[in-house]
């Protein structure tokens, strides 16, 4: 691969991708979850495939490949024991009374479900209450003039 590469450590700070490069190229006709991307045979740039049928090539210049991983690291052997025993995890009806309990003190009525994992009315308002929105500041149209060489 060419180009550059950034490392950063933002595991407690709140992140998002977002759409880059030419807007008319962002979403092709039939992307669907399924889509795949790869190598195109009939260039040195890239293509994405939906159900085997080529739906868009992207000229290598044009591709922006972001990776994301992650790594734990342990203050010491306890610590590694406690995550892998799992002797600290939360259990789902812990998160769901911290929640219930959120959503009460933010002054929201609503039943409490019974099965908040499938509860549609539940999820809808978790989802409501919870949504951090659109980020405030978006670099400015089109986002060509902003990339760096």
């Amino acid at each position: 691969m060419w180009g550059r590469a950034v490392v950063v450590e933002n595991e407690m700070m709140y992140h998002t991708a977002e759409a880059n490069g030419p807007a008319a190229m962002r979403k092709p006709e039939g992307l669907a979850f399924e889509s795949l991307i790869g190598a195109d045979a009939t260039s040195e740039g890239w293509q994405i495939t939906t159900g085997g049928r080529v739906i868009q090539r992207i000229p290598a210049e044009e591709i922006r490949f972001l990776v994301h991983w992650g790594a734990q690291v342990y203050m010491d052997y306890q610590e590694l024991k406690v995550s892998l025993d799992h002797s600290d995890d939360i259990t789902i009806e812990q998160v769901f009374d911290i929640l219930v309990a959120d959503l009460h003190a933010r002054g929201e009525t609503f039943d409490v479900p019974s099965d908040p994992l499938t509860d549609r009315a539940f999820i809808r308002l978790l989802t409501r209450v919870y949504d951090l929105g659109a980020p405030e500041i978006f670099p400015p149209e089109p986002v060509e003039d902003m990339l760096v060489a």
